[in-house]
């Protein structure tokens, strides 16, 4: 079983959770906590799939992105679901939802770079290299809207539309590069995102064009002939 998936070959979500939604009764740690801190819980989860700052992660994300996080997380492990699914469970089954995806980080352990990177590396690319798509995103801001959500969607597979419509610019930031573990720090994330916004979509994509899917190392892969039908 390969390592990484080039993503021709990438076979659908086919993993299942492997706690169940309700399953309090090995852990309850989880629920308890999710119940009482629900911003703390999402927070740390999100610190240990991917190795972002969790005082970032509970100032900025919070529990609001609650359905962002869990379909990134479900992409990323490839587990099965749908959307829709997604959002019932964290608009009605908020705590249950956070102590699943703290269970399920537990048991699967940080999300694994696809090339292999174990320690600190820097941008290939550079934030003001004013390329055709940051000149574009600076007259017309939904090129930049729209090349954020085609890197977020070319991290880890997850639906484009979806990422456009409910990703946060800076969530996207730090996650990709987080992911990629690419030095630099959350106050710059945010500054990139929120008054260099045009360079920073092009640099994030120029980068996951370079450095391709970031998943489960686990994650199944299917034959060439049979992913290109």
């Amino acid at each position: 079983m390969p390592d990484y998936c080039p993503p021709q070959q990438l076979a659908p979500p086919s993993e299942q959770w492997k706690n169940g939604l309700l399953s309090c009764d090995d852990k309850f740690g989880h629920c308890l906590k999710a119940m009482i801190c629900p911003g703390c819980v999402m927070a740390q989860t999100r610190t240990d799939m991917d190795g972002s700052s969790c005082f970032y992660n509970l100032c900025c994300m919070g529990t609001a992105s609650a359905v962002a996080e869990r379909v990134h997380m479900r992409y990323q492990y490839r587990i099965e679901g749908s959307i829709c699914n997604d959002i019932l469970i964290s608009w009605f089954c908020q705590f249950c939802n956070l102590a699943q995806m703290s269970r399920e980080v537990e048991l699967r352990g940080r999300i694994q770079n696809a090339a292999g990177i174990t320690a600190s590396t820097p941008w290939s690319t550079g934030l003001c290299e004013f390329d055709t798509p940051c000149i574009l995103g600076v007259f017309c801001p939904l090129v930049s809207a729209i090349l954020l959500c085609a890197a977020r969607t070319k991290l880890d597979d997850s639906p484009c539309m979806f990422n456009f419509c409910c990703d946060h610019p800076a969530s996207s930031y730090t996650q990709i590069r987080n992911s990629y573990m690419i030095t630099g720090g959350c106050c710059g994330d945010v500054i990139n995102t929120r008054i260099l916004m045009p360079c920073a979509a092009a640099q994030l994509y120029r980068e996951v064009e370079k450095r391709g899917l970031v998943i489960n190392k686990s994650a199944p892969c299917q034959p060439v002939a049979q992913a290109m039908k």
